[in-house]
């Protein structure tokens, strides 16, 4: 994320040339800046009971949002092939 803020900075004071590609310049950074999204994850102590939720925020870049359809398939073909192993046996 800070390479990003530096990046879209430097393109917003050093791009030289019309103001057009200018705007083409930066708007290419922005489109790359990740969304803040606030999730929450359980507290355990180190005996393994819960204590709490614990909230933080994660970044979640354009590049990610494109691989999760492929994530869940993947993961559909492992538990398809977990399940057509154990029938086997």
């Amino acid at each position: 994320m800070l390479l990003l803020d530096a990046w879209l900075e430097f393109e917003r004071r050093c791009t030289t040339g019309e103001d057009e590609v200018r705007a083409r310049a930066v708007e290419a950074v922005q489109k790359k800046r990740p969304s803040r999204v606030k999730r929450k994850r359980p507290v355990n102590t180190p005996d393994g009971a819960e204590v709490g939720v614990e909230e933080f925020y994660d970044y979640i870049f354009p590049e990610e949002n494109d691989q999760a359809p492929l994530a869940k398939l993947l993961a559909a073909a492992h538990a398809w092939k977990k399940q057509r192993v154990s029938g086997d046996e």
